[in-house]
């Protein structure tokens, strides 16, 4: 249980994560079945997931105040997250409740192999609203960083990242899922720092991004439409910090003796760089650490029950 963390006397770091939850219901089967079959499976688990609210476990974890913005369905899905929310200690004040619809869902298959099939559905995620925006002001104020994602509705991200920008707080953008198509111009100039993979930065930029050559051309065109850094995270390769000025800051990747899952592995990483930054730690050793605690998540099966906590890691992270 983590509920002794309410009780820790908090680094000055708070952290505003705006960002979905979905309940994952994961059947393990010998293989995916094929339209119309009806297959027998050979375990079942149910998880904790959304990209959002892995960001807030993460950052959470580590010692920050977390304020969480999300919207939860008034169904079992809904009380189950809602008091593991409370459970990490994260300030749920602003997870809002709605009967119209059911909590985010993801039914996934996993076969033998590792591949899966997954289904997304954004039930109560889709529904928050800009006043329920609004009620959460005067919170996201207090905080010296704010993360988004783009599981949420773009119009509701868009109107987030400008009222943090707005207050003063550093905007962090993670553009996950990967979009569909580039996103609206005007979006760029409420993003301090634009988090990207490399599928997602080509994505955005309709550029190729597979050496650390194209992927800084790519994020200096994000930095042209108004973004003021990027941050690329390529994977086991480490990341790769492009700047309006000064040279990139590339961190190596983190060695680990076995990857048994990596689902999830990149919200870690986000929601440790959130808290990082946000105890005043530089850009370049906020991310150094946070490649650390990210690469520790895939030693472990799961999402939000492989990150590890502040008394997992070296106490020198925190002096």
């Amino acid at each position: 249980s983590f509920t002794f963390f309410s009780s820790w006397v908090m680094s000055s770091g708070a952290v505003a994560v705006v960002g979905a939850c979905n309940v994952d219901l994961i059947s393990y089967v010998p293989r995916l079945p094929v339209e119309g079959e009806t297959l027998k499976g050979t375990s079942f688990e149910q998880g904790f997931g959304g990209k959002g609210a892995n960001q807030a476990v993460q950052a959470r974890l580590l010692g920050a105040d977390t304020i969480f913005i999300s919207k939860l369905g008034e169904d079992s899905y809904g009380k189950q997250y809602r008091d593991k929310l409370q459970e990490y200690g994260i300030k749920d004040e602003f997870v809002f409740s709605d009967a119209k619809q059911s909590t985010g869902l993801a039914p996934i298959a996993v076969d033998s192999k590792g591949n899966n099939s997954i289904i997304i559905i954004p039930g109560a995620n889709d529904l928050l609203s800009s006043e329920e925006l609004e009620r959460s002001k005067e919170a996201i104020k207090n905080c010296k960083v704010f993360v988004a994602q783009l599981e949420l509705p773009l119009a509701i991200n868009q109107e987030a990242l400008k009222l943090a920008h707005s207050l003063g707080v550093t905007t962090i953008l993670n553009t996950a899922p990967a979009p569909s198509e580039p996103l609206p111009e005007a979006i760029y100039e409420d993003i301090d720092i634009l988090c990207a993979n490399q599928p997602e930065i080509e994505m955005l930029t309709e550029l190729k991004a597979s050496t650390r050559e194209e992927a800084e051309k790519a994020a200096r065109k994000i930095i042209s439409l108004g973004a003021s850094q990027v941050l690329l995270t390529l994977g086991a390769k480490g990341c790769l910090l492009v700047t309006k000025e000064g040279e990139p800051i590339y961190i190596e990747g983190e060695s680990v003796d076995s990857v048994v899952d990596t689902s999830g592995a990149g919200d870690s990483f986000l929601g440790a760089f959130a808290y990082f930054y946000s105890i005043g730690n530089s850009m370049e050793e906020s991310m150094k650490k946070a490649n650390y605690v990210a690469a520790q998540s895939v030693t472990k099966n799961g999402t939000q029950s492989s990150y590890c906590a502040r008394d997992d890691l070296p106490s020198a992270f925190f002096e």
